[in-house]
């Protein structure tokens, strides 16, 4: 435990060196060459040190220390505090670090909670409520109101395709709110493909939106988790994204039921000829050891035969994020509320997950900039939130513990 805390120690002395302004950190015997760097180091410390606390709770069933909590929480949100001291200038070097790593340049707007389909994974209830063109227009302003250049609109659901028309208005009103900051708005979807026709692949097309459409495999492995009347639809919607030529990508989600035939299905989906293909593991699933290498091992397998062909398997492409368990995401609900992405898939009520990782009433009201948060304060809200739930906290680690385990195998941009 000692060799652990070191981690949370050396994080200590950067956050007290960024508090006084002083760079290089003293009692760090380490060389950054930027503050950034110094910064973003003490955030991976702390969070590879709470982590294999958390770890060891878990597997070994010890008890949970007050004084090391404690100090784990004394951390948390150390630049927001710095940066609302009001205390620092220009000419404090720590001060463009800290505000670079309360960027936001996306948000989830998530237009419906009703979706067609029932998939096995996807555990939050669905239930009859669409967003309305007043929140659109407030969630739009609102990351148009962030320092990114080129902010990101991301719609999501339930199946966001069932609000197509509230969906055109969205992306007409934020690119016009684009233009007059002199900012360029990107657009994606979440899709399950049964609703995409001529006129929405036509308006895609139109407005650059990338679909990401869910299909894990052949039609064995996409009616084990939902119905199989929806194949042919989702089979059909992407053929013709591929003869479109427009850019679109396939989530393929694997749970350990069908880890087996992971190559198998992406082979299958590779060979009609879609290119971009994600593999995810589920979240929200406990996975063994054995079965994390076996994962790992499968996809280093299929990237190394895309290479041969001039390809890379799209988890290997610059932007993938691990672990998926600590996403920081802001979402927009129906009613206007904002709040974290946090701990998606570990509850089936949606009400009581949103309250849980609640940032404000209405876009409006969040300055989402000040808001974010960084991979160890969301491990340190998880924490908060299901300390008392031991299977879940159990799952979370369970599920941080795979993504930092694909990440320190394959170098990803994570921990």
């Amino acid at each position: 435990m000692n060799k652990k805390l070191n981690l949370f120690f050396i994080a200590q002395h950067i956050i007290s060196a960024s508090k006084a302004g002083v760079f290089p950190p003293p009692k760090v015997n380490l060389n950054f060459s930027t503050p950034r760097q110094a910064v973003m180091f003490a955030d991976r410390c702390l969070l590879e040190s709470f982590l294999s606390y958390l770890k060891d709770y878990s597997e070994y069933k010890i008890n949970l220390d007050a004084k090391i909590i404690d100090l784990f929480c004394s951390c948390v949100s150390w630049k927001k505090k710095i940066i609302l001291s009001g205390k620092l200038s220009s000419i404090n070097p720590y001060y463009e670090p800290l505000l670079s790593m309360c960027s936001v340049s996306s948000l989830v707007l998530l237009m419906t909670h009703r979706c067609q389909l029932r998939c096995r994974y996807c555990i939050i209830r669905k239930y009859k409520e669409d967003s309305s063109i007043q929140v659109i227009k407030q969630a739009c302003d609102s990351i148009l109101s962030t320092r990114s250049n080129q902010p990101h609109i991301q719609f999501f659901g339930g199946e966001p395709l069932l609000c197509f028309d509230l969906l055109k208005e969205a992306v007409i009103y934020a690119e016009e709110a684009a233009s007059k900051k002199n900012k360029k708005i990107n657009f994606g979807i979440n899709t399950n493909g049964i609703l995409l026709g001529q006129k929405e692949l036509s308006f895609f097309i139109a407005h650059g939106i990338v679909p990401e459409v869910s299909c894990d495999g052949d039609k064995k492995t996409f009616s084990a988790s939902r119905s199989s009347s929806a194949y042919p639809k989702t089979l059909a919607a992407l053929e013709a994204l591929r003869i479109s030529g427009m850019p679109y990508r396939i989530i393929m989600v694997v749970e350990p039921p069908t880890l087996c035939n992971m190559e198998k299905n992406y082979y299958f989906l590779r060979n009609l000829g879609h290119k971009e293909i994600q593999i995810n593991y589920a979240s929200g699933v406990i996975w063994s050891k054995d079965d994390m290498k076996f994962f790992a091992d499968k996809l280093e397998n299929i990237d190394a035969e895309e290479r041969k062909k001039g390809y890379r398997l799209f988890n290997f492409k610059k932007g993938r994020k691990e672990p998926v368990a600590l996403n920081s995401e802001f979402a927009c609900d129906c009613n206007g509320d904002i709040y974290r992405e946090t701990g998606l898939c570990l509850e089936k009520s949606f009400l009581s997950l949103k309250k849980k990782f609640y940032v404000a009433p209405s876009p409006a009201e969040a300055c989402l900039e000040l808001a974010e948060t960084s991979k160890f304060e969301n491990l340190w809200k998880l924490f908060s939130e299901y300390r008392n739930d031991s299977d879940i906290l159990s799952l979370i680690i369970n599920n941080v513990m795979f993504g930092s385990y694909l990440n320190k195998r394959f170098l990803l941009d994570g921990i």
